[in-house]
């Protein structure tokens, strides 16, 4: 898929996701989270984009379906290299705020995402499956 933006994200002084650049996205059932991984107009791999979601219970088995995902604003990002940052902390605030999110919600949310990060850490996240899994070459 290729992305469209209304301006670039920088992460760690570089330029991550802009217009022109390229995702594959993993989604899963029942899982707390969901995982892009991006890459730049050369085809170089910029890193990985995890959003927090309740978990699925369904996903798309036809075109004429639809999976309903709830983002619950906290975000993850995931340099080449194995570095992460949290990102959105504000939106996630905002959202218990306001009430988008329940407490509860938001405290799964934390959870898994510290899950994640200790995952980054003992570098078992991301899979295997979605490292290997590449872009297909241009034609």
């Amino acid at each position: 898929m290729v992305v469209t933006v209304s301006s670039p994200r920088r992460i760690f002084g570089k330029v991550v996701v802009d217009t022109g650049f390229s995702a594959i996205w993993f989604v899963y059932r029942d899982k707390w989270y969901d995982v892009a991984k991006f890459y730049d107009r050369t085809g170089k791999l910029t890193g990985y984009y995890c959003d927090l979601l309740k978990p699925a219970k369904k996903l798309l088995i036809s075109s004429n379906k639809t999976s309903v995902l709830t983002d619950l604003f906290l975000d993850l990002w995931i340099s080449p290299s194995g570095n992460y940052t949290v990102l959105d902390e504000d939106e996630f605030q905002n959202g218990i705020t306001r009430r988008y999110i329940s407490k509860a919600s938001a405290s799964e949310a934390r959870e898994h995402l510290t899950s994640l990060i200790r995952k980054v850490a003992r570098k078992q996240f991301p899979t295997k499956t979605v490292k290997e899994i590449e872009l297909l070459p241009k034609l």
